[in-house]
């Protein structure tokens, strides 16, 4: 799920505000927040490189040039600036989620149980983090510990991340978003703490009902 390693465009433009005074006429601070890839890549680059760049700022480029690479799916770049982000500011939630997420990426989902729940701790309710907590759950073999976390994640998140889980369970994808479609309609229905209200059992009943075409439409990135 691309969606999820989003960070937080509104936290970054905050955080980028402050470097406005750096942009050249290529403009390396919006480059550096681009909804392009290569783009932001090359932005972020260079703000790294620019002397004098304050620690938090330079931090967040590392994370801003990480989820590019995350999003082309070069995790093992992604893997490396979030440690490089990590390293200059050890409280960052937003890298320590996607670094978590990283690491489940590259098959290695333990290794980012420790991230996940530090940016737990740091930003308790993160629908992210919860879904991101939940995959790895879900990938270690705990499925009622999964199960509880994208609900969880689904009551933080609301509307837009019930339509990021009916929109992903509609979709072909792999083994893992097969198991965890399985797991919403195996439990859902039958588990006693899931009431009326719940929005994973929402989500488990209403992603069926939509036809076709409002799906094609609706779930378009």
């Amino acid at each position: 799920m691309t969606y999820a390693r989003i960070l937080a465009s509104v936290a970054a433009a905050l955080a980028f505000g402050a470097a406005a005074a750096l942009a050249t006429v290529d403009n390396p601070t919006l480059d550096c927040l681009s909804d392009d890839n290569e783009r932001r890549i090359s932005g972020c680059s260079a703000l790294i490189e620019t002397p004098g760049l304050p620690d938090d700022q330079r931090s967040l480029a590392y994370g801003m040039r990480a989820l590019a690479y995350s999003l082309l799916g070069i995790f093992d770049k992604a893997l490396s600036d979030y440690d490089a982000a990590l390293d200059i500011k050890p409280d960052f939630p937003l890298a320590l989620n996607n670094r978590a997420w990283s690491y489940y990426k590259l098959g290695r989902p333990r290794d980012g149980i420790g991230d996940v729940e530090k940016a737990l701790q740091l930003a308790p309710g993160s629908p992210y983090a919860l879904d991101t907590r939940a995959h790895i759950r879900q990938a270690l073999g705990d499925a009622k510990a999964a199960f509880d976390d994208y609900d969880l994640a689904m009551r933080a998140g609301g509307a837009r991340i019930v339509k990021m889980y009916q929109c992903g369970l509609r979709s072909p994808g792999p083994l893992l978003r097969r198991d965890r479609r399985r797991l919403f309609l195996e439990r859902a229905p039958s588990d006693a703490r899931l009431h009326r209200q719940s929005p994973l059992r929402s989500a488990s009943i209403r992603f069926r009902m939509p036809s076709r075409g409002f799906l094609k439409a609706s779930c378009q990135p």
